[in-house]
């Protein structure tokens, strides 16, 4: 199919050399990797990668600095996320001790949780 579609296969590219530039180990590869992946998506015909390839470059910096210290905040952001649907589901009901046991069961320790319990809504 890549063979037959020529503007499939510069996307299916690009998504490739992308992913090799995220699985590099090292500061000076990752750097050299998305160069190279800056000026092809910027050479690319499809608008959508020269909007990604302009972010990227606003936050280069900060992309590449996980190469150097490869510390992120996901679980932190998962678990706020989590926690904010239980809230939007649980939006109405009076039932305070029963909605922040939910939350207690993901299995984080209660003092975390402790510091967003409070703005879930409590029953008058």
């Amino acid at each position: 199919m890549l063979e037959t579609h020529e503007s499939l296969a510069y996307g299916y590219y690009l998504k490739e050399l992308f992913r090799d530039f995220y699985k590099s180990h090292d500061y000076e590869t990752a750097n050299q990797l998305l160069k190279e992946w800056l000026q092809l998506a910027w050479s690319s015909p499809f608008s959508s990668f020269h909007e990604v390839a302009k972010t990227i470059e606003n936050w280069r910096i900060q992309i590449l600095l996980y190469f150097k210290t490869p510390f992120t905040n996901g679980r932190t952001e998962g678990t706020n996320h989590k926690i904010k649907n239980i809230k939007r589901r649980a939006y109405g009901f009076q039932f305070w001790y029963y909605h922040s046991r939910k939350i207690e069961n993901f299995g984080y320790a209660a003092s975390n949780v402790t510091l967003v319990c409070h703005e879930l809504a409590r029953p008058p």
